[in-house]
């Protein structure tokens, strides 16, 4: 399984295309959009209203963070420009079942 996900991450590494640069970073890996953020809030302006409320929801002392989004009507990932969240995402694109 990791040799599939390390294949499949460098295939998405070495054929993705970038469509401009700035904020945020935008590839293209076929049909697939991904966009990369460097700042979090302006990742929490991209995403859809619900997530963007949950994205300001505070409980106690802590405050919830949206790092990353799969959107499937789109065919969109919105995400931090961090390894870890893009793979957790492309899972989700790769395994619509998969929560």
């Amino acid at each position: 399984m990791r040799f599939i996900c390390l294949a499949l991450l460098s295939l998405f590494l070495g054929s993705c295309a970038a469509v401009a640069r700035g904020d945020p970073e935008t590839y293209r890996v076929g049909d697939l959009e991904v966009r990369l953020y460097q700042d979090q809030d302006k990742l929490a302006r991209d995403l859809p209203v619900l997530l963007t409320l949950i994205n300001a929801t505070k409980i106690g002392d802590r405050q919830l963070k949206i790092l990353g989004y799969y959107d499937k009507q789109k065919r969109r990932i919105y995400a931090i420009d961090d390894a870890r969240i893009v793979i957790h995402e492309f899972k989700h694109y790769l395994e619509p079942d998969w929560r």
